[in-house]
């Protein structure tokens, strides 16, 4: 990552954090709420951050030829609104990513931790994972995990999850998996 866009997304970071923080101490100790009680009516003092998850999924053959592609948009998970809410109050410094897709019967196929990417616009980061399938199943359920130093990926670093219908693959094929987390 170049050192114009790191210092981009540190400024983004650091005005998040602040206006979470100043919310947080006028309102009523909720940044997803934080509300004045001045006067007749509450009024926002901030608005909501809305995170989007853009998924492609690929399927591709052993012999590199694209099966599938799906593109689906998927949901902050209640760990993710609580992961977003200690990042923008510095509580929570995030290092590595995870794309996980757990299995039928309990299993879940997790690719290598990595670190993500900022988006073209610097409002979002990308994730991008190969992950070998080494047995025939479907996949109905996608799941973004963000890691801090010294912590492996599970339940509780479950930062956006959706379901959609199967995605059949096969021992040998590659699913390559790309997601755009933005932030507005």
């Amino acid at each position: 990552m170049r050192k114009i866009e790191r210092i981009i997304i540190l400024m983004f970071s650091v005005l998040l954090l602040a206006a979470a923080a100043g919310a947080t101490w006028l309102g009523n100790g909720s940044l997803a709420a934080a509300t004045t009680d001045w006067g007749t009516k509450s009024e926002p003092l901030i608005e909501a951050t809305h995170v989007h998850g853009r998924w492609t999924v690929d399927v591709i053959s052993v012999s590199g030829n694209l099966i599938d592609q799906r593109e689906f948009s998927n949901d902050l998970t209640e760990t993710g609104e609580t992961i977003l809410a200690r990042m923008l109050t510095g509580g929570f410094a995030p290092n590595s990513w995870a794309i996980r897709l757990p299995i039928d019967g309990g299993d879940a196929v997790t690719s290598e931790l990595f670190t993500a990417e900022p988006t073209d616009d610097g409002r979002g980061v990308v994730l991008m994972a190969e992950i070998a399938m080494r047995g025939d199943t479907e996949l109905t359920r996608f799941e973004t995990h963000v890691v801090e130093d010294g912590f492996e990926v599970s339940d509780d670093s479950t930062f956006t999850a959706t379901k959609i219908g199967p995605v059949q693959v096969f021992a040998g094929q590659t699913i390559r998996v790309t997601v755009a987390i933005t932030f507005d």
